[in-house]
């Protein structure tokens, strides 16, 4: 993976060079440009960091968003109010970046900036990947969704995969921890980790008294989904 250094006016060689260590300590390759540089993002950039303010920010955010490349602005200047991270903070901000890496199907899928991720199918879509911001599943379907927890780029949106396919979480960070279905007792891991995720072989058989339509009135009685914030008079 290529990480693009948009470097600001005032950006002095020292901050460059600290960005430079850490990304070629991730096995990165470090390619820099200027604001008054290319206009388009290197092929293969994974992600493109401004140093500087404001400005610098939204000249890196045209680099970034013609090409869904995520963008991590650290903060040179005064203000520096787009900006995610202040200059005392670059290594940690740039480190938190190369926290979790995922391979779906064994077809690597990218590498993701978060405080932890939820797999889910269908019966745990409206649980804890629902207040994450996750879709909710219908209960037939055999899909999994992933969903980031509290990502740092907004970018970095919940996804859905077909059905049949595992989903594999790399520890590129460590340490950190696996729960599954809510247990209270989380299983340590380490950096370097691999955790896989998929549906069981055999399908949670539930009785239900009510048609399968009766879903979508549950999930209005329940989490008030598709019901108005004011009731109509």
């Amino acid at each position: 993976m290529k990480v693009c250094f948009l470097r600001g006016p005032g950006a002095e060689q020292s901050v460059v060079d600290r960005a430079l260590k850490v990304a070629q300590k991730h096995h990165a390759e470090a390619v820099e440009t200027r604001r008054d540089g290319p206009q388009t993002a290197p092929e293969g950039t994974g992600l493109v960091m401004t140093l500087g303010g404001d400005g610098t920010f939204l000249a890196g955010a045209r680099l970034a968003a013609p090409a869904g490349i995520p963008i991590l602005g650290v903060n040179l200047g005064r203000l520096g109010f787009l900006t995610e991270v202040e200059e005392p903070e670059l290594e940690r901000g740039l480190e938190q970046f190369f926290g979790l890496e995922i391979d779906v199907g064994g077809q690597a899928v990218g590498v993701i900036d978060a405080d932890g991720a939820i797999v889910s199918t269908a019966s745990g879509s409206t649980a804890y990947a629902l207040a994450s911001g996750g879709p909710i599943l219908e209960p037939t379907l055999q899909d999994l969704v992933l969903v980031p927890m509290s990502p740092f780029a907004l970018t970095v949106r919940p996804i859905v995969f077909a059905p049949g396919q595992d989903v594999t979480l790399k520890v590129v960070r460590g340490p950190a921890e696996v729960r599954v279905d809510g247990g209270r007792q989380g299983t340590p891991v380490a950096t370097g980790d691999v955790i896989r995720c998929g549906a069981h072989e055999r399908r949670l058989k539930v009785v239900r008294f009510s048609p399968p339509e009766s879903f979508y009135q549950r999930l209005g009685d329940k989490l008030g989904w598709g019901r108005p914030l004011v009731p109509k008079k």
